[in-house]
């Protein structure tokens, strides 16, 4: 059975690759990826055999216990990162919880995380190799780190099962996963900042951290070798058995989880929505028109698609991110009053995939008859309802904090000019470049589209042709410089830059649109399935 799971796991991973020459270039660029991070990753793990046992001990728990939490966190948020054996799709063949738990554990270490974290768990037994005893302990702990690290993830995986498909936990998911990047970000920072201080105290906090973290779930594997090579054979003893002991724990649950996956139901969420007369606020703001009503549609798919949500997420808190990581290391300064045009610079890549998010129910648009320059509209007006006065609270808001008024005026031109030609060129590479989506509903990081190739490709072209478009306003705002009259000539010229690019963008696109509807529904069609 597992001999034949592996085999499932394959061939599938396999046909998925066939579908699109772009799926297999991802796939590639990621086995790539992996490839490079375990080779430096092994070398390093290794290396730390020449340090004295306290540091190499400080190396190894550390990067042990991040492997494990990364596979506790991760595949939660990732929700449907990995598909391609999902328990509940055997639930109608003749197969027990027992014989399907051994085949899904090893397949689920088939793929570039699951390689990455072998490679590097049994490179462990190389930084041990200081006498037989504590190379017995690290092999013996590196087995029970890969058990713990596939264990833990399939455990809560299937424990959250009915909570994973709802809406509600899709849109917090996305949005959390962008916090937790702009928490690396901000922690790399803080560490930089404390490491201006005294070596030795800082290395001593860092040991004290790594000596906790031992004596946790997440350690217990990895510090085991510390202390058998520093002599502490009860303890290394102790954290063995408590590491059996998590192991059996965490396959008795899964055990249980899956029995309960092959014989129910697996409830998707879902919601009712309460249709008010007359239609909400937001739609009588919006023009009584077809431009009005393509805008009001996707307004609604960015309000409830967990794939917009973390789109937006991510247009607001890239940003942030930044600032605040400069902050913490050169303090807040007039500078700061250009981030709001960073943000309005990649707005335009929200919406570079809308077409292909829409898939097989991009038919409606077809049928309604409308031209394509209207459907683009719609969408490009979609996208300014909630960025345009984002983006003017940010610059005014910023000026006030840093007291930049006299680069305001600029600053409004460069952020407008950058915003209605990043949408006028998103709205253009979407009529242009349909690429593999995620379904509906589902997460935007999820197997088969929003991380793809492809999109990643047109992600980068629409941000390249954005800059593009704007080099004149960013020409004016530097010339400014020199000649400060030209900053209010720039925020003359950088609003009616950015609607001439958007109106060249939608006019283009919808030109597209026009000529290749049937292609283009085929093909997105094609990509949803």
């Amino acid at each position: 059975m597992v001999a034949l799971l592996v085999r499932l796991k394959l061939s599938l991973l396999r046909n998925m690759m066939r579908q699109s020459p772009w799926r297999l270039v991802g796939v590639v660029l990621a086995m790539i990826t992996g490839l490079g991070f375990l080779i430096f990753g092994v070398i390093g793990v290794a290396a730390a055999r020449l340090l004295p046992v306290d540091q190499a001990g400080l190396v190894v728990v550390l990067g042990g216990s991040a492997l494990v939490l990364g596979w506790m966190v991760l595949p939660v948020l990732l929700f449907g990162t990995d598909e391609t054996l999902d328990p509940s799709r055997f639930a109608l063949l003749p197969l027990s919880a027992r014989q399907l738990l051994p085949g899904l554990l090893v397949a689920g270490a088939v793929g570039v995380p699951g390689t990455v974290t072998v490679g590097l768990a049994l490179a462990t037994v190389a930084t041990w190799s200081r006498g037989i005893g504590p190379v017995a302990v690290a092999l013996l702990g590196a087995l029970l780190g890969i058990l713990i690290c596939l264990l833990s993830a399939r455990v809560l995986t299937s424990a959250l099962a009915g909570l994973l498909s709802s809406r509600r936990f899709k849109d917090l998911a996305s949005v959390a996963l962008l916090v937790i990047f702009m928490g690396f970000a901000l922690g790399s920072n803080a560490l930089n900042a404390l490491a201006v201080g005294d070596p030795q105290d800082i290395e001593a906090n860092v040991l004290d951290a790594a000596t906790v973290l031992g004596w946790t779930p997440l350690g217990w594997a990895w510090s085991a070798p510390v202390d058998a090579a520093s002599g502490s054979l009860l303890a290394a003893a102790t954290k063995l058995v408590l590491s059996m002991i998590l192991v059996v724990v965490l396959t008795v649950l899964w055990h249980h989880f899956l029995a309960v996956r092959l014989t129910s139901t697996l409830a998707t969420g879902s919601s009712s929505v309460r249709v008010r007369e007359g239609g909400t606020l937001l739609d009588r703001m919006l023009p009584d028109n077809a431009v009005g009503a393509s805008a009001a549609k996707c307004l609604r798919y960015w309000r409830r698609d967990p794939r917009y949500v973390a789109s937006i997420a991510g247009v607001i808190i890239a940003p942030v991110a930044i600032v605040l990581a400069n902050v913490f290391t050169t303090g807040a300064g007039p500078w700061l009053i250009w981030m709001p045009a960073l943000l309005a610079f990649v707005v335009g890549t929200s919406i570079s995939q809308d077409i292909s998010y829409d898939g097989s129910a991009f038919w409606t648009q077809i049928s309604s008859g409308i031209p394509g320059r209207v459907d683009l509209a719609g969408r490009g007006l979609a996208v300014l309802v909630w960025s345009a006065p984002l983006t003017m609270v940010a610059v005014i808001g910023i000026a006030a904090l840093t007291d930049a008024w006299s680069l305001l005026p600029r600053a409004i031109g460069l952020s407008t000019a950058m915003l209605g030609g990043g949408v006028g060129v998103g709205v253009w590479v979407t009529a242009h470049w349909q690429g593999p989506a995620p379904p509906p509903g589902a997460s935007p990081f999820s197997s088969g589209g929003g991380t793809s190739f492809e999109s990643f490709i047109a992600v980068v072209l629409g941000m390249v042709l954005s800059l593009v478009v704007a080099l004149p306003v960013v020409a004016l705002v530097l010339a400014a410089i020199w000649v400060p009259v030209l900053g209010w000539l720039a925020l003359v010229i950088g609003p009616v830059w950015g609607v001439l690019t958007l109106r060249w963008g939608v006019r283009l696109g919808g030109a597209r649109l026009d000529a290749r509807w049937p292609e283009i529904l085929g093909k997105i069609s094609a990509n949803a399935s």
